[in-house]
């Protein structure tokens, strides 16, 4: 039996579609990273095995947490500038016949925020020389992960046209969209989902409008600490659409109701599975090549990456000079 789309129908749910807000200024921010450095057995390593045995037993600081991995011991530094336990550094160490293998610490630097870096720094220097300064001379950042909020952009209005296929998972609740999730847990990620739907899940209020959250998860990675300001724009590769309300111009009428089940689909499981369930060779490509032509005029990443640099300045991440 034929599926008859009424276009009066269709005219009306978008002519009364609200306009989401414009983010005035998208910054990007830090949310997770860890570092490590790698230690040869000398006098510097001895001492900092040394310097490690002794100050983590000051419980006030440091507070045993289980190590993980190949690492032997593991503390939370109790910093004033957290304002959950979460937000406490993770410092992880291995050792080998008394002297220091290696050193890794995990930390938000936007939960922390300069203040907090200072604490850590502080920190640090009862360890090892120069506190944070020698961690930025000899690290690597090894995992990466790096944030942007759209504050009145509900991800319902986020669709974002990847430029390659990759794999892609979806959550919904109640027909609405919450999360999209694109590539593997072992690899590099991109995380979007609605804040407010997540801090509700957890029962923690959310006196805010609705915003997307966008996450750029990178692992594996070995880049030196202070080549961390001439990072390449993790969001220069995303796209995101405004979706159009009527298929493509070459389309059958006919077949226009295939277009409208597709929205409808792209607004419970997003956009990048939506489109995974059309003909790869027709629907597909025919689809892509018209939603290509309708970008968010919100969307502009040169611009949000912009604000990098003075970010990782005002946090002092890549910076030697912490006297």
């Amino acid at each position: 039996m034929a599926i008859t789309i009424s276009k009066k129908k269709v005219a009306t749910h978008n002519k009364n579609k609200t306009t989401p807000k414009t983010p005035e200024k998208i910054t990007p921010f830090i949310d997770r990273m860890t570092v490590g450095v790698n230690y040869e057995p000398n006098d510097l390593s001895a001492d900092i095995h040394s310097n490690i045995w002794t100050q983590t037993n000051d419980t006030s600081v440091f507070a045993a947490v289980k190590p993980g991995g190949s690492y032997k011991r593991a503390w939370r530094i109790k910093l004033n500038a957290a304002v959950q336990i979460k937000h406490f550094p993770v410092m992880r160490y291995r050792y080998a016949e008394g002297c220091a293998a290696r050193l890794s610490l995990t930390f938000s630097p936007h939960d922390l925020g300069p203040k907090g870096l200072e604490e850590l720094h502080a920190v640090l220097v009862s360890i090892v020389p120069q506190g944070w300064g020698s961690i930025v001379e000899d690290g690597q950042v090894t995992m990466l992960e790096v944030s942007i909020d759209l504050p009145g952009i509900p991800i319902g209005n986020c669709h974002p046209l990847m430029q390659q296929t990759t794999v892609v998972k979806s959550w919904s609740t109640g027909g609405k969209l919450e999360t999209l999730l694109f590539g593997k847990k072992s690899g590099n990620q991109t995380r979007m989902y609605d804040r407010g739907q997540k801090r509700k899940s957890k029962k923690q209020a959310w006196p805010h409008g609705e915003t997307t959250r966008i996450e750029r998860v990178l692992r594996g990675q070995h880049l030196p600490i202070q080549q961390l300001p001439e990072l390449a724009n993790l969001f220069a590769g995303m796209n995101f659409i405004d979706l159009p309300p009527k298929p493509p111009p070459s389309e059958p009428e006919q077949k226009h109701y295939i277009w409208y089940m597709f929205c409808d689909a792209v607004s419970v499981r997003g956009l990048p599975a939506a489109l995974k369930l059309l003909p790869a060779d027709t629907y597909r490509k025919r689809y892509r090549a018209w939603l290509a032509q309708h970008p968010q005029a919100w969307w502009k990443p040169d611009a949000i990456w912009t604000e990098w640099k003075p970010m990782i300045e005002k946090h002092k991440l890549s910076s030697t000079n912490w006297i």
